[in-house]
Formats: C-alpha cells, sequence, structure tokens
C-alpha cells in the first residue's frame, strides 16, 4: 500500500499495536485449547448437564454455557472458536444446528462485562469513551436483556418459521 500512495508513513501512527497484539492472542488461544485437548476437557464436563430434547431448558443450558465461558475466556473470537465446535458436537442429534448456532452467536455478540469481550468496546474504552465500571453497569442488565429475548423473541419466531 505504501508504493501505491495509499499509505503515508503519518499513517502508521494510527495503527493500535495494543489493540493487534490482543487480536493475535485472542486467535491463538482458541486454536491452542483446540489442539492441546483443552477444549474437549472442557466440554465433556458440560454434557451432563444438556438435556436429552431441544427445549426451552436445552436453550438456557446452552446460553448459560455460552455466558459462563465468555466471561473466562474473555475475547468473542475466543469463544466463538473453542465453543461452537464444542457445542455443535454436543448439540448433534438433539438440537437443530442452525437454531444451536444462533443461539451461540446470540450469546456471545450479546454478552459483555469488560471491555475485552469485544474488540468494538475494547477500541471505544481505549479512546476514553467510557470507562470499565460505565460498561459494567451497563452490560449486566443487557445480558439479562439478551436470555428474555432469546425466550421470548428467538426462540417463538424459530418455532413460527419451523426451524424448531
Amino acid at each position: 500500500m505504501f508504493p501505491l500512495g495509499l499509505l503515508r508513513l503519518p499513517d502508521v501512527k494510527a495503527i493500535n499495536v495494543k489493540l493487534l497484539i490482543f487480536l493475535t492472542a485472542a486467535f491463538a488461544i482458541g486454536g491452542t485449547l483446540k489442539s492441546c485437548g483443552v477444549a474437549d476437557r472442557l466440554f465433556s464436563l458440560f454434557v451432563p448437564v444438556f438435556p436429552q430434547t431441544f427445549s426451552p431448558a436445552y436453550a438456557a443450558v446452552v446460553l448459560l454455557t455460552v455466558v459462563l465461558l465468555h466471561t473466562v475466556l474473555g475475547s468473542n473470537i475466543t469463544t466463538m472458536s473453542v465453543v461452537v465446535p464444542g457445542l455443535m458436537s454436543i448439540g448433534a442429534g438433539v438440537a437443530p444446528p442452525l437454531p444451536l448456532m444462533f443461539l451461540i452467536c446470540i450469546a456471545v455478540c450479546s454478552q459483555f462485562l469488560l471491555p475485552f469481550h469485544h474488540v468494538i468496546l475494547l477500541l471505544g474504552e481505549g479512546d476514553r469513551c467510557y470507562s470499565t465500571h460505565e460498561l459494567l453497569r451497563v452490560g449486566i442488565p443487557h445480558t439479562a436483556l439478551m436470555l428474555f429475548a432469546v425466550f421470548l423473541l428467538y426462540l417463538p419466531w424459530w418455532r413460527l418459521l419451523g426451524a424448531l
């Protein structure tokens, strides 16, 4: 891009090196957890908790599992790279794959407590647009709202469409 004149030396100053390191680590953590077997071991602990048929209770266990792991693992990139394969294998033959994948996506994308849970939030906090305390104050009710939305909006809608 430099030879084409699209970037100049002053443009390099806009690069957020800390964010690039964070993203590299987030991608690496997910792959590492999968390749060394930690992800499989982790999900083997969750298998007994899941109901044998897809139901609102099954959806609740999926959501709570994803929220718990997202809170612990941190970034949504890391969480998705670990959770999607694990829960899709647990749910094989029990839960319809499309709604299961959407439940995982909704939980990961809607839940946050701290800035590192989403890159966009991390950028805003880094630019001092808001504090970690403000995110925590908004994130807790937002997570609860996500749970209500799944049961009052998404599951009925998917049932109406015939996906469940």
